[in-house]
């Protein structure tokens, strides 16, 4: 981990913060304004004149490339060390690690549907499909981060969502283009990947 952190150090100082952020992940970018924008949901977008500061924080045990918390100017982003040398290595983006794990559950495909389908809080769906309220929560969670769904409206108490149909129609040619990607493979000995599989 030590290694890790000094080329992430290393690679900070001489790439600079905005191309640094932006390599820790594929979620991570800067629109033509200079605002920092995170794949999540269907999109967070962060004027730097709204930030006092990003705190960086390596962590051994994040899940993600990255998560992120805001509070009030400061947003602080926790990531994993050595996950920029990961993303230009040839590793699989990470919106499509997150959008197929959410995918391949079950309860959150199930969710997904009663989403597209009808309009209902979180409450309502967790009657639904039998499970309780925190299931649910943390299957939305899931589906969010992942950019399937997104906040739609908010009544009362009640929060509802809707699915990104883009996202999800974006979704098979996204994987397509990875699988098909020119280039080495992983423990191939530098074989290039050869034709199309034409489906």
């Amino acid at each position: 981990m030590a290694e890790a952190l000094q080329a992430d150090h290393q690679r900070l100082r001489a790439q600079g913060a905005r191309a640094f952020l932006s390599s820790l992940s594929d979620r991570i970018s800067f629109d033509d304004q200079g605002a920092l924008v995170i794949r999540w949901g269907s999109g967070l977008r962060l004027g730097l004149d709204e930030l006092d500061r990003v705190l960086l924080v390596p962590s051994a045990f994040c899940p993600r490339r990255f998560l992120f918390y805001r509070d009030r100017r400061t947003l602080v982003l926790y990531y994993s060390p050595g996950a920029a040398a990961q993303e230009a290595g040839g590793a699989p983006p990470e919106h499509l690690l997150l959008a197929h794990a959410a995918l391949a559950d079950p309860t959150r495909l199930q969710l997904l549907r009663l989403v597209a389908s009808t309009r209902l809080p979180a409450q309502e769906m967790a009657r639904r499909l039998d499970v309780n309220e925190s299931t649910v929560s943390r299957h939305l969670r899931v589906l969010l981060e992942a950019g399937l769904i997104a906040r739609e409206a908010q009544e009362g108490r009640f929060q509802y969502y809707a699915v990104q149909w883009r996202r999800l129609a974006d979704l098979y040619g996204e994987t397509r283009a990875y699988l098909t990607a020119p280039g080495d493979l992983p423990g191939a000995g530098g074989a290039a990947a050869e034709g199309d599989p034409g489906v």
